[in-house]
């Protein structure tokens, strides 16, 4: 958060802010619940959910510490539109909204890393629902490793998640992820083992990734 806010924005965010720990799968904002809060993941790494029905759950992105985590609700809904939940141990911050907001009325940085991020995000959802309408169960998987391996993210990031959390990542079914990472290890592009998963040719993976 430096370099976005003053120090009597800081004192103030201090007066209106509490530091909580998570440990994994425990809920930091649950869809459907009133909105409240606004979280800053200062370590760790999150998964950002729509829930479903039956279960059938869609992870919308990851976003790793020292970031904001679902700033959407400064655009004022009555509930959260989705959950965020711990992949691993996080430290988050949970600061009040409406301090927030008060502070980003007055304040120019404040504004232009709001309209930054809006930006990206919404490029981000694009290229997601891009992938997702136009692209075979091959291709959608391909994207979500490719996405798990970018430099945005640490390497642990690959292997952070279940095969039922790629499964909704990719947007396919569980049975889908399980059959495709099966046929990449048998071609040598992808290794698969007790230690996790492998991009042996990260190449051939995009090439999949654009063609599928």
């Amino acid at each position: 958060m430096s370099g976005i806010f003053d120090i009597d924005e800081f004192i103030q965010i201090d007066k209106n802010k509490s530091m909580v720990c998570f440990q994994p799968t425990e809920y930091i904002l649950r869809q459907g619940t009133f909105v409240s809060q606004v979280a800053y993941l200062k370590s760790g790494l999150v998964k950002v959910v729509l829930e479903g029905k039956n279960e059938r759950d869609t992870i919308v992105k990851l976003v790793e510490g020292k970031q904001f985590v679902g700033l959407p609700i400064v655009g004022n809904p009555d509930v959260y539109p989705f959950s965020v939940v711990a992949i691993d141990k996080c430290e988050v911050c949970l600061i009040r909204i409406g301090t927030l907001l008060q502070i980003i009325k007055q304040n120019v940085a404040a504004n232009q890393f709001l309209l930054k991020w809006f930006a990206d995000d919404y490029l981000f959802m694009y290229n997601r629902m891009s992938t997702i309408c136009t692209r075979n169960n091959h291709g959608k998987l391909a994207t979500a490793l490719l996405y798990l391996a970018g430099e945005h993210f640490s390497s642990r990031v690959l292997n952070a998640l279940s095969r039922k959390e790629l499964a909704e990542l990719a947007c396919i079914s569980l049975e889908s992820v399980n059959k495709i990472l099966m046929q990449l290890k048998h071609d040598r592009i992808i290794e698969a083992d007790k230690n996790g998963l492998t991009l042996l040719r990260p190449e051939l993976i995009e090439k999949l990734s654009t063609v599928g």
